[in-house]
């Protein structure tokens, strides 16, 4: 039977070694999911996209998300 883990991420805003913008999600509340445990996970962004454009979608990603979550079968 599967089980929903769940943890309390944020959406951030980094930057690469080239200087392109991506998005990293980030514990910033309670226990870390297990198998979570030492992985980063985020989107990278396409081509084009500007720090400021990256910024805007965090802030609308974070303000409508409760909570990340993983589903093991």
């Amino acid at each position: 039977m599967a089980k929903a883990q769940t943890s309390k991420k944020k959406v951030t805003v980094k930057e690469s070694m080239e200087g392109k913008p991506y998005l990293a999600f980030e514990l910033f509340k309670g226990k870390e999911i297990p198998d979570f445990e030492r992985s980063n996970i985020g989107f990278f962004l396409k081509d084009g996209t500007d720090i400021e454009d990256a910024r805007k979608l965090a802030r609308a990603i974070n303000d409508k998300i409760e909570s990340f979550y993983l589903i093991k079968f």
